[in-house]
């Protein structure tokens, strides 16, 4: 009789661990996908938008073009980053 006890009692404990890590697994999935879609718009670095892996290209923009890119790519939700070009 008491070893039926003991039994149900780990049990119960290995099943109410087990519950809790999923519910902690899905809250942490849950936040991360919160994180991806807000934490990543507008103004980067090269470093952390290359890290995106979604793909970087080239755009020329002239000098006097920069603010008017900005507010397209606010409005947008487009991930940039500017560089000054160094060959010219």
């Amino acid at each position: 009789m008491q070893e039926e006890i003991e039994h149900k009692t780990v049990n119960f404990a290995i099943s109410t661990t087990k519950l809790s890590a999923r519910t902690l697994l899905r809250g942490m999935q849950f936040l991360l996908r919160q994180y991806d879609k807000h934490a990543s718009q507008g103004k980067q670095s090269m470093k952390r938008l290359v890290r995106q892996n979604r793909g970087v290209t080239n755009v020329e923009i002239q000098k006097t073009g920069i603010k008017d890119f900005d507010r397209y790519a606010k409005r947008y939700h487009i991930d940039y980053s500017i560089q000054k070009d160094l060959s010219c």
